[in-house]
């Protein structure tokens, strides 16, 4: 997916992250105008940016308001001594969108967040960036939904590709990490672990031809110790693996690395 000033996702939508860098314009604006009111004012001009209008008190914003950038970006909705606190709705005329709670200036609480493309996230933001669960829909057909962290998938999530691979798995840093599963369109299933987003460690996969895999898996490759059984003819290859490729029996794999030393 392509990247936006509110949000970036990263490699087949496996990580989100959603930067504060218009709504901390926001409080800048609010804090360069903070010391000039005393008193109510309806209108009031920001220095360089636009235009507020609400009610100012003791020099700062507070109550509903709305905040009119040049660029035509546009903030709708409470301020709490000077910054967007409570409810409002933040646009650019690019096509992205926060509407939720704030605090302190930034999106925290419950809200939703949508991509210029049109890819939606919903659920809890602390602190500018989705924390906690949450839903992230795309606008080509993946989705993920599960646990965020600063902006990533983080712990237990299910996440549907574009080409409707689905991962039922726990995340670490936006990546898939740890124990899972993965069944594909075509009927491949797997069950296992997880390390960056690859298999890696003990699984079992089956596939659509009835071929069925156990043992050892490195970065998405047979590797290791494991057993692979063919689903037709009921053969079976048991012993070492290495990168995909079956090197042979547990103890010939042995004395074949020993004397290559």
């Amino acid at each position: 997916m392509a990247g936006h000033d509110g949000l970036l996702w990263q490699g087949d939508g496996l990580t989100v992250s959603l930067t504060s860098c218009e709504f901390l314009r926001a409080l800048l604006a609010a804090l360069l105008c903070a010391a000039s009111f005393s008193s109510f004012a309806e209108t009031v001009s920001l220095p360089d940016s636009g235009v507020f209008e609400g009610s100012v008190v003791n020099g700062l914003f507070e109550g509903p308001g709305t905040i009119q950038w040049r660029d035509g970006s546009q903030y709708v909705g409470e301020f709490k001594q000077g910054l967007m606190h409570g409810t409002g709705k933040y646009t650019h005329p690019a096509g992205y969108s926060y509407e939720g709670e704030y605090e302190d200036g930034l999106p925290s609480g419950r809200g939703r967040a949508q991509h210029s493309n049109g890819d939606v996230i919903e659920g809890t933001f602390k602190d500018g960036d989705p924390n906690g669960p949450g839903v992230l829909s795309g606008v080509h057909g993946d989705r993920y939904e599960g646990t965020f962290k600063n902006g990533l998938f983080d712990g237990k999530g299910v996440y549907t590709s574009i080409d409707g691979t689905v991962y039922d798995a726990r995340f670490e840093r936006g990546m898939l990490n740890g124990p899972g599963s993965m069944h594909t369109r075509d009927g491949d299933h797997y069950m296992g672990e997880f390390k960056n987003d690859q298999r890696h460690g003990q699984g079992v996969a089956l596939y659509s031809n009835g071929d069925r895999y156990e043992g050892g898996f490195k970065d998405g490759l047979f590797d290791g110790h494991g057993r692979l059984t063919d689903g037709e003819s009921g053969t079976v290859i048991e012993g070492h693996w290495e990168a995909g490729e079956y090197v042979g029996p547990e103890n010939k794999a042995a004395r074949d690395k020993k004397n290559s030393i």
